[in-house]
């Protein structure tokens, strides 16, 4: 049996296209015991540090970071990740490690992606370039991200068109720009030059489970 596919928003949880509250999922809904948990509307909390100078693993200064700026941080999740290229190490924190804990029960094998860096994984096989921005849309909300030599540097998300369009102008920058071509070049105020990928294939719960 292949992985479950799980999208987590605040208050309901998709799964097979269909909405459910955590509680009736929890007590009703049998999944397998390989599951892929994708979670939505949460920003990414990104910290990151130069290690050109450091002597400590990754992993030590990972954790040292992660508990001075957050803390016990019990509802956050964390990953991190290297640039060789930039000798800088990329912590990624997202909410909601507490509700998800209950869904992990019972489970042999668990990823969890908040859906920003799902997408930019996804994307990484289709854009050659290192460094590029994307904007897509996914269930009415507008999601910015730029990635500098392959990893994620920025990303922040909004459902109202007018607030995410200010703050795109503030943080646009020159690197090559993917739109997700179900949204109109119009509603995106002041761009000129980016180039549609379509993300249908991605955004997709069979796809999320490969």
């Amino acid at each position: 049996m292949g992985y479950s596919c799980i999208q987590a928003r605040e208050k309901i949880l998709i799964y097979k296209e269909k909405n459910y509250d955590y509680m009736d999922f929890l007590k009703n809904i049998k999944v397998a015991r390989k599951r892929i948990i994708v979670i939505l509307d949460e920003n990414l909390y990104i910290n990151i540090v130069d290690i050109r100078c450091e002597k400590k693993t990754n992993e030590k200064i990972a954790c040292e970071t992660i508990k001075e700026s957050f803390g016990n941080g019990n509802d956050l999740l964390f990953n991190y990740e290297v640039s060789q290229d930039l000798q800088k190490l990329y912590i990624y924190g997202v909410k909601g490690g507490i509700k998800l804990a209950e869904l992990c029960k019972g489970a042999s094998k668990i990823r969890i992606f908040p859906l920003q860096l799902l997408v930019v994984k996804k994307l990484k096989y289709r854009i050659q370039e290192k460094s590029w921005q994307c904007i897509f849309k996914y269930m009415n909300r507008y999601y910015y991200c730029s990635i500098i030599k392959g990893l994620v540097e920025l990303t922040f998300i909004q459902e109202n068109i007018n607030i995410f369009n200010n703050k795109f102008q503030e943080v646009v920058n020159k690197e090559v720009l993917y739109l997700d071509n179900t949204i109109n070049k119009l509603d995106i105020n002041g761009m000129k030059d980016f180039n549609y990928i379509e993300l249908g294939g991605i955004l997709n719960e069979k796809v999320f489970s490969k």
